[in-house]
Parts: C-alpha cells; sequence; structure tokens
C-alpha cells in the first residue's frame, strides 16, 4: 500500500457500528481487531512504519469501547508518523492519545518501555503539556452491531487463510467483519486488485456499509481515479436513514469527495460543493486532514477559487 493510501485509512479506522451509543463502553471487541492491533505493535518494533500504521490505522475501527487500547493504537500510529517524517499527523495522534486518558497518562497503558521512553520524548518535542486536544468522537452509530461468524470461534478468525474466509464469505455472505478480514489479509499480501474486489463484492452485497464504500474511494483516489473515487464517495455520503455519521466523519467524506470532483475535471461542480463546505476549513482543520500536502495544496487551491468567485 502506497503512503498516500495509509494516510486515509485513519478516517475509516474510526468507523465502527454501535448497538446502540449507550451500549459502547459493554460491547465485546471483536479478536480480529485486537490481532490488528498487536500485529502492528509487532510491525513497529520491528522498523516496519508502513505497515504498521496501516494496521494500527484499521484496528481503530473495532477499539472504540476501550479508551487504553485505542490509546495505545494512536501511540504507535504517532511514532510511525514521527519516522516517516508525517510530523503534523504524529502529533495529532499523539494528542488524541493524550485526550483519551482524560490527564491520567499513559501509565496503566499496556505499551513496552522503550516505547514510552519514545512517547516521552515526543511529547515534549511537540509540547503536549501546553496542548488541550479534543477527543475525535465515534464516526458512526447504528443501532446494530457487526454480525459475527456462527461457524468460527474469535481465536481462529485472524489466523483464516484467505481460502478459509474466501469459503466463509460463500457460505455466510451476510457478515460484513469477514470481507473486511479479507481485504486486510489481501492488502498484507500485496495483492489489491483481489482487496479492491472483496470491497466491491461487500458493498454490493451490503449497500449500506459505508466503511466499505469509503475503503473503495480511498483506493481509487490515490490511484488517480478520481471519477470512480468520485461515485464511491458520494455514496458512502448517501443519507441512510438508520445511521447517523459523525461531524469529523462528514468532513473528511466530503473534502475527498470535493477533490475527486475537482481533481477528475468537473471544476464547477466542486467549487458549488464547496459553497455549503467552505465553513469547515480553517488552516488547523486542513492540517490535520488524512490528506497528502499535494492534496492539501489542492484543496487550498479550491477554496481560494471558490473565494473569488
Amino acid at each position: 500500500m502506497g503512503p498516500g493510501m495509509r494516510k486515509g485509512c485513519v478516517l475509516v479506522f474510526s468507523v465502527v457500528f454501535l448497538a446502540g451509543a449507550c451500549l459502547l463502553d459493554a460491547q465485546e471487541i471483536d479478536r480480529f481487531y485486537l490481532n490488528l492491533l498487536e500485529k502492528g505493535e509487532s510491525s513497529y518494533l520491528a522498523g516496519n512504519h508502513d505497515d504498521a500504521l496501516r494496521q494500527l490505522e484499521t484496528s481503530l475501527f473495532g477499539l472504540f469501547p476501550d479508551k487504553k487500547l485505542r490509546a495505545k493504537a494512536l501511540i504507535y500510529m504517532s511514532l510511525c508518523s514521527y519516522y516517516i517524517k508525517e510530523t503534523a499527523r504524529s502529533r495529532d495522534y499523539l494528542s488524541q492519545a493524550f485526550a483519551l486518558m482524560e490527564g491520567e497518562g499513559f501509565a496503566d497503558v499496556d505499551i513496552v518501555e522503550r516505547v514510552r521512553g519514545e512517547i516521552s520524548g515526543l511529547a515534549a518535542h511537540f509540547k503536549l503539556g501546553e496542548y488541550t486536544p479534543q477527543e475525535s468522537e465515534t464516526r458512526i452509530v447504528s443501532k446494530r452491531a457487526p454480525d459475527t461468524p456462527e461457524n468460527s470461534s474469535e481465536e481462529e478468525r485472524p489466523n483464516s487463510s484467505i481460502q478459509d474466509l474466501e469459503k466463509r464469505i460463500a457460505a455466510d455472505p451476510g457478515n460484513v467483519g469477514q470481507y473486511y478480514h479479507l481485504y486486510e489479509l489481501y492488502m498484507d499480501d500485496g495483492s489489491t486488485t483481489r482487496a479492491r474486489r472483496t470491497l466491491e463484492n461487500l458493498v454490493e452485497a451490503h449497500p449500506d456499509e459505508i466503511q466499505g464504500f469509503y475503503l473503495l474511494g480511498l483506493m481509487r483516489f490515490r490511484d488517480r481515479r478520481y471519477k470512480e473515487a468520485e461515485r464511491h464517495f458520494r455514496e458512502a455520503l448517501r443519507p441512510r436513514p438508520d445511521l447517523i455519521l459523525a461531524n469529523e466523519l462528514t468532513e473528511e467524506l466530503k473534502t475527498y469527495h470535493i477533490l475527486s470532483t475537482y481533481l477528475s475535471g468537473d471544476r464547477q461542480k466542486a467549487l458549488d460543493m464547496m459553497a455549503v463546505s467552505v465553513h469547515m476549513y480553517t488552516e488547523t482543520r486542513i492540517r490535520s486532514l488524512p490528506l497528502s500536502e499535494s492534496d492539501k495544496t489542492t484543496l487550498r487551491d479550491i477554496i481560494r477559487e471558490y473565494m473569488k468567485r
């Protein structure tokens, strides 16, 4: 996966379906996401920062019930981003981790001692003691929780082979979690075309699966297939009566939608879309968006062009 696609995944890594917001803390975390968190930690400790960042960002889909696990993922994501020279994103991730722990510090977060030293130095570098970030909210709230396969235990699922998962999806196409697991295995294997087809099969079977449309949009956007990306982002933004998109996710989806529309050549339509979105874009917000620097520059250009109309 390229750096640009990795950047985009963070937003989606904050999407989660819940059985009612009041049940959030009681929701059991799927072993798939715990396994991804462990893989991300191992990849970081092995020096594979790009792989670690992708794995950790995806793990955030399912870690919302436990703030310590979320903080752990964000800590490692901050370090990965710093070492690949994405310092603004590194600070943003670490700020979110501090906000999650609400002044309690990271003593109770399960990270290795070497990492504690690294994160302490990074916090001092960013002067986070003088900074009070806001915790990012759950991106999507719905009235249903992810399905769990009835024919496999949590222990079996992370170790499932690609062939096993393909068979399970064929037998139980209603389980959306297995599609995402297969998608991740294909990405680990470098089979991006098969990963994309897995997502396409997912949204065909489950047209309300916003996470799938978002990931598809990101893949096409990073491939510069902007017309296809625009279509996927538009579908992700389609109103659904049983789902609520949190403000942060809505802003990021709209941003990608505007960019893909503009870059596909329909500049007038993109400027019309900017008319209802321009209020979102303070410079601080632009810097925090999961975009490459060139995409942020394009976004600023669109804003300036709109303001001159």
